[in-house]
């Protein structure tokens, strides 16, 4: 709830114009939800790591995403978890990561580069149809050990919809893992509907993604 009530928050207070966030005038090391909002995407990163037996979440971090060098070397939102990432034997837990996106206006389209290491994984993106009802989309895979470099993603809104944003995890119980993302352009849909039927629209948005995290557990 404080999430959803922080982010609500900023999207009352923001309006940001369209720009390509490359990252490549951020410090490698800068802690990525210190840059928020950037641009007009506030951009979440979240590690939680589960104990296998019960499906209890004994850990979580929403600060380990940060700057660094990217399957192509190229300054990128990075983020990493592992073994050392479990509160105890390791053998007892998996280990979970996530960068999201969440933008501050109605999008009509986004393109994004994304990257998983070693393991396949899905980029999901959520928005409003024409009917107003929200949804929760595939983009397609992206990673895996057969193309280790960036899978680029060009996404566009349905016809009389939009996008709220956009995200992708991965988990693991043996080894490392890592999700990196660059190079971030979007296209706002011109004022057309209200700020708060917008700002309550993506809450709910991120009320059914958590909710469907949730249930995955």
């Amino acid at each position: 709830m404080k999430t959803r009530i922080c982010l609500c928050a900023l999207l009352l207070s923001q309006s940001v114009p369209a720009a390509l966030i490359d990252f490549n005038d951020i410090p490698v090391g800068t802690e990525v939800s210190s840059l928020n909002p950037y641009g007009a995407a506030v951009i979440g990163t979240r590690l939680w790591v589960i104990e296998r037996d019960m499906g209890t979440t004994v850990l979580e971090s929403f600060t380990r995403g940060v700057i660094g060098a990217g399957p192509d070397d190229s300054p990128s939102v990075v983020m990493e978890a592992g073994p050392q990432d479990a509160p105890g034997y390791w053998a007892y837990y998996h280990w979970n990561i996530e960068i999201a996106v969440s933008f501050q206006a109605p999008i009509s389209t986004f393109s994004v580069d994304a990257f998983s290491r070693t393991y396949n994984s899905q980029l999901f993106y959520t928005g409003v149809d024409e009917m107003g009802e929200i949804f929760i989309l595939s983009a397609g895979s992206l990673g895996g050990l057969v193309t280790p470099q960036f899978d680029h993603f060009d996404v566009v809104a349905p016809e009389g919809g939009y996008i709220t944003g956009f995200y992708f995890t991965q988990f693991e119980n043996v080894g490392t893992i890592v999700l990196a993302m660059d190079n971030l352009d979007y296209v706002p849909i011109p004022e057309t509907i209200g700020l708060p039927t917008f700002v309550f629209t993506i809450c709910a948005v991120l009320f059914v993604h958590r909710r469907m995290k949730a249930a995955r557990k």
